[in-house]
């Protein structure tokens, strides 16, 4: 038994893994660490028009109508306008059979919903046809199209699946999360599907609903508790940091964009992931084990990519000085990094603190924050469900590039073949 990848399609909750399976060009799960929603692209290859002629045309679409369409049931109804090409069973007055017609275009005048009646639909006068016959009759144009509908609200989750994973006869899962469609990319000819998918729920209130509030004597965490019960979500704390606010404003903006701000301020990271709003501290994440080396040479690489940012812009130490109102007195931290020559550039934060230990916390998630990204790699790698984003990868045999990274981003595509391609920032040593 040889290894390979299966995927498992999930719409409203109905598995059209199946009956989709045919027309799949392609299943891409982009799997974002911190302020991004993470998203699911499913590209379907609708060249007999179903998608876009039946289900893109519908005011309202359930699970059922998207198995329907899967399963090739197109919905016809009486009054449809159709094309039918071939021999009729019998015609309308008895006669076996009726007269062969080609691209003939009419109207379905009569219905037969019986199971397992072979000819159920009546057209005009020329008598009773089977399902593959008729086709409905739409305008298409002949050149290129490339146009955009917005479509919203339907559920979709997906499941990747290597089984036999490196000939163990082991399977390993990577369950991609839940999502809800977004938006429809449609181009042709040939008619191709594309529909994108997020993590951010039905009604997406939490990303699109601006709103002005004064948020007085709370912390973050509670904050955040308070955002994910408005939005229907569950939730999530792993965050050492915890400041508490006497006052901040949220001015005409959403609820994600203020949340994302004030985690940013104080170096905590924010994420949507089926249906549960995750607030963490990144800076946990970064130090644990690496879960892989990557080496140059050794590792399944596809291709590699490395860079820098203008060395002057990376800080090499924060400085925290926040002064009590109580007390007239200042809590003072300064954090440097280790092994750091050459003039140093210091990162002066001013907000308040309520400790000691509070300002060490500050002081280095948001230097972290400053810095991330002074290295960056981007690997492609064949497939491999284990890598997610918030995971460490150590990185062996290129030279000044070597070390601990932070998959800030791991992009799991299938097309014919199976890759994964990871975006990483160098882990802030110290």
């Amino acid at each position: 038994m040889t290894e390979r990848t299966k995927i498992k399609i999930i719409i409203e909750g109905v598995d059209i893994t199946k009956d989709i399976s045919n027309s799949l060009l392609s299943l891409t799960y982009v799997d974002n660490d911190t302020n991004r929603a993470d998203d699911l692209q499913i590209t379907i290859d609708d060249k007999e028009g179903k998608w876009l002629h039946f289900w893109l045309n519908q005011k309202k679409n359930n699970a059922n109508d998207v198995v329907n369409i899967a399963r090739n049931n197109k919905p016809f109804k009486i009054g449809d306008n159709v094309i039918v090409t071939g021999r009729p069973q019998y015609t309308s007055y008895g006669g076996n059979p009726g007269r062969e017609v080609k691209n003939h275009k009419g109207k379905i005048t009569h219905l037969n919903k019986k199971n397992g009646v072979p000819y159920p639909i009546h057209v005009d006068y020329l008598g009773w046809f089977k399902e593959s016959q008729i086709s409905e009759a739409v305008e298409t144009k002949k050149e290129n199209s490339n146009t955009k509908v917005e479509i919203k609200g339907l559920e979709v989750s997906a499941v990747i699946i290597q089984e036999n994973y490196a000939e163990t006869n082991k399977s390993k899962i990577l369950d991609c999360g839940v999502f809800n469609i977004d938006t429809i990319d449609v181009s042709g000819p040939p008619t191709v599907i594309k529909f994108k998918a997020l993590s951010i729920p039905k009604g997406g209130s939490i990303k699109e609903e601006v709103k002005t509030k004064a948020w007085e004597e709370i912390n973050l965490e509670n904050i955040g508790r308070e955002i994910s019960k408005n939005a229907g979500l569950k939730y999530m704390f792993d965050s050492t940091s915890n400041p508490k606010y006497k006052r901040r404003e949220q001015k005409s903006e959403s609820d994600l964009k203020f949340l994302i701000r004030l985690c940013k301020d104080s170096g905590v990271s924010v994420k949507i992931t089926s249906n549960i709003l995750v607030l963490y501290d990144a800076s946990k994440y970064e130090d644990k084990k690496a879960i892989e080396n990557i080496v140059y040479g050794k590792s399944n690489i596809i291709r590699y990519g490395f860079n820098t940012n203008d060395k002057d812009k990376a800080y090499t130490g924060a400085v925290v000085k926040s002064k009590d109102p109580k007390t007239g007195k200042y809590i003072e931290f300064a954090y440097n990094l280790p092994n750091v020559n050459g003039q140093k550039k210091i990162l002066e934060i001013k907000d308040k603190v309520n400790n000691i230990e509070e300002a060490k916390k500050l002081a280095i998630n948001r230097l972290r924050s400053a810095n991330v990204g002074e290295y960056n790699a981007t690997i492609t790698l064949i497939g491999n469900v284990d890598y997610v984003a918030s995971q460490n990868i150590n990185i062996k045999g290129f030279g000044l590039f070597d070390g601990k990274y932070f998959i800030n981003t791991a992009t799991h595509k299938l097309t014919g073949g199976y890759t994964t391609t990871l975006k990483m920032s160098k882990v802030l040593e110290g």
